[in-house]
């Protein structure tokens, strides 16, 4: 192989004669069938092309770092225009298409890593469960006219019903396209085009299969359908509605929670990309924090409990204390240093790892304090607060929890779009008029911030209940909330969050279903190697929806 890349290309060029119109555009989960396989694509890709008809080029606005390109009025012409958007040192090339919009991250992942293991094209197969016949045309002897006549049966067990999408590596999948000696969907047989490459090919692992290529074939999903008529597509909706579909949790009920797991930094964040939760048991980085933040809490409570000091204060002095309090903590230089050693525990890498201040989150029972300073989040996602979609979220509870002063996740919601008021936040504006107040907020909040506009479905729901240094992470795309405390104790938690320098650069992260929000929080984040290192201004600048004006305070507490 060339090289490591790996470049998806999604098919979506054609004309939905059958379906009254492109069919690439209908609504499935709450989202155009196209971006489907781009979303479950994204965690495995290093870039993902869409291949449209030329003629509704416009008609689809493309995620962040999603390319689009013009198809052609075949198949093949429309999978070289695929080719020609990436770049020429990818090493793996994936082919799929609109029309299988419930294929799995997993599947997707599964056909890459068979080509990594050495195979020239991966495909997926199910084993077929009926009997399969060759027909022939009837004659007017043998019946009606127009009619059909069995033949042989396969044998089902040398037989696959192949699906998307393809894995191939890129130089023997771009060497098919360019050589005329290929089958075509018209007779079998080569047809070039006018620059004497094949134009009509109907099936990528043929063509490569047709060079001598070896494609081996892998386990395929039974969700994943092959929509082609509207009784397919009204198939394809009940399984998502349902939740069925295993591909990235699109429609889903339920996250999946990985305890204590051994993946890589690159691969966890590609996991938590696609919607995964992670969670560990407290470490001895974990731990140090812990007790560094116990031991502050502790002395600014005195001699009183932290955990029920809320009975014993009234709330305007409670208020006043943490407005004192926390950022004093935020800021201390010895929660750098913990910041620090807790990423390289867990794996990550502190030379292109960047991380922005810890927060303490004081959330008290049953409604003593919930504005402000001590402000009981709504359900929202980070993104509605104009951080990027790269962004991880770093959470662990200073004292033991329970189900009733945790989080609370809405896996629902990862890839379904909830109406919200986004569009009218702006991070600078919000750090030059709303952050300094948060203490001043005691019996309400009437700081104007991004909220759901329609009603949210907060069950089913994904409570973690950690131990004290217990770890959580998750995608800044998490819909999530406070859960209203109940326990009788207050909860105190520290959080921070993340980005990685390779998914910055390369615009990788969860999807945008749903945000409208203008400027980055991307200042904010700072080299785990030094703490001191932010990420360049030019890197910045790409986040910003439009340049900041001069005087933008982009950085909260910075001179304007």
């Amino acid at each position: 192989m060339t090289g490591t890349a790996v470049w998806t290309v999604v098919l979506a060029g054609g004309g939905g004669t059958r379906f009254g119109g492109p069919k690439q555009f209908f609504d499935l989960a709450g989202r155009p069938m196209l971006e489907h396989p781009v979303l479950a694509a994204g965690p495995v890709s290093d870039g993902v092309v869409v291949v449209l008809p030329a003629a509704l080029m416009d008609s689809w606005r493309p995620p962040a770092g999603v390319l689009v390109a013009a198809g052609g009025a075949a198949r093949a012409e429309s999978v070289r225009a695929g080719l020609a958007a990436v770049p020429a040192d990818a090493g793996i090339i994936v082919i799929t298409d609109a029309a299988h919009p419930l294929a799995s991250t997993d599947l997707y992942r599964r056909v890459v890593d068979a080509v990594r293991a050495g195979a020239d094209a991966a495909v997926p197969g199910l084993p077929l469960t009926e009997v399969v016949k060759e027909v022939s045309p009837a004659d007017d002897a043998a019946g009606p006219a127009g009619g059909l006549v069995a033949g042989r049966s396969l044998v089902r067990e040398t037989h696959r019903l192949v699906q998307t999408p393809h894995a191939f590596r890129a130089d023997l999948l771009r060497a098919a396209h360019a050589d005329a000696a290929v089958p075509s969907e018209a007779t079998g047989g080569p047809v070039p085009s006018e620059a004497g490459n094949a134009t009509l090919a109907v099936e990528d692992s043929a063509m490569v299969a047709a060079l001598g290529a070896s494609v081996v074939v892998v386990p395929g999903e039974p969700m994943n359908i092959h929509v082609t008529t509207p009784e397919e597509l009204t198939m394809a909706r009940r399984l998502a509605a349902a939740g069925t579909s295993r591909s990235t949790p699109r429609g889903s009920l339920m996250s999946t929670v990985l305890v204590e797991s051994p993946l890589s930094d690159d691969e966890r964040r590609a996991r938590l990309f696609a919607g995964e939760l992670f969670v560990y048991a407290p470490k001895p980085s974990t731990v140090a924090f812990v007790e560094f933040t116990r031991e502050l809490v502790r002395e600014a409570f005195g001699d009183l409990d932290p955990e029920t000091a809320q009975y014993h204060m009234p709330v305007e002095e409670y208020a006043a204390l943490l407005a004192e309090f926390k950022p004093r903590f935020i800021h201390h230089p010895r929660c750098k240093e913990l910041i620090r050693d807790l990423l390289i525990e867990h794996g990550a890498d502190p030379e292109k790892t960047y991380f922005d201040v810890p927060r303490l989150r004081t959330s008290t029972s049953d409604d003593y304090l919930t504005s402000g300073i001590a402000y009981a989040f709504h359900p929202h996602r980070d993104t509605w607060y104009s951080a990027p979609f790269c962004q991880l979220n770093w959470w662990f509870p200073v004292f033991d929890i329970v189900p009733d002063n945790g989080l609370a996740f809405h896996p629902k919601y990862f890839t379904n779009p909830v109406k919200n008021s986004s569009e009218t936040y702006n991070y600078y504006e919000w750090n030059a008029t709303n952050r300094a107040s948060a203490a001043t907020h005691v019996k309400s909040d009437t700081r104007v911030q991004p909220k759901p506009q329609e009603e949210v479905e907060l069950f089913p729901q994904t409570r973690v209940v950690a131990p004290s240094g217990g770890t959580l992470i998750f995608s800044a795309q998490q819909l999530h909330s406070s859960v209203p405390n109940t326990s009788g104790r207050t909860r105190f938690s520290v959080d921070f969050r993340t980005v990685h320098l390779d998914d910055v650069v390369g615009h990788v992260g969860a999807p945008n279903v749903d945000s409208a929000c203008t400027g980055t929080t991307m200042r904010d984040y700072l080299k785990a190697a030094d703490s001191t290192t932010h990420l360049s201004e030019e890197l910045c600048l790409e986040y910003d929806e439009v340049p900041p004006k001069a005087d933008a305070m982009l950085v909260y507490g910075a001179s304007r």
